[in-house]
């Protein structure tokens, strides 16, 4: 580096200025890493003390996947609301029932057609570790779309 600044770099390679033109490339363009796709109706089986039939219907908007759905435990079935994000092949969800201060914070590895993972039931004094393991049902074109904002409110 005699008589070399390494302050003032050439735009054009990123490089110091008496670096030889001959072998240097410009830097490669990176874009945003992919996310896997999850949209689509998913059956799950959630196992801790209980087990627990989970469905839901995902819809995904880049590394945003909500949707809603039903869990079913010893016979009774409860609406639930689902949120969370994609980074890669594995999916942070939320799980919410409706009317509840209960919460299921799944971890899942996506596969083709396979989602599992491990997950924490949480509710006020309650945090308890479980598995999960889901298969995809119907692709989104089985989907019904979710509901959308009117362009215009009617008049009262």
């Amino acid at each position: 580096f005699r008589n070399e600044s390494l302050f003032i770099i050439r735009k054009d390679t990123g490089m110091s200025l008496n670096v030889p033109d001959s072998g240097v490339r410009s830097p490669a363009v990176v874009g945003r890493a992919g996310v896997a796709l999850v949209e689509g109706s998913w059956a799950f089986t959630l196992n801790d003390l209980a087990k627990r039939d989970l469905t839901l219907n995902l819809y995904q908007s880049g590394d945003a996947v909500f949707g809603s759905g039903e869990m079913a435990e010893n016979g009774v079935t409860t609406p639930v609301s689902a949120g969370g994000s994609v980074l890669g092949n594995q999916l942070a969800l939320f799980v919410i029932p409706a009317g509840s201060q209960n919460m299921y914070r799944l971890s899942l590895t996506i596969q083709a057609g396979s989602m599992n993972g491990n997950y924490i039931f949480t509710a006020p004094g309650v945090n308890q570790p479980g598995v999960a393991f889901g298969n995809l049902i119907a692709s989104p074109a089985g989907l019904s779309q979710p509901a959308t904002m009117p362009e215009k409110l009617p008049s009262a």
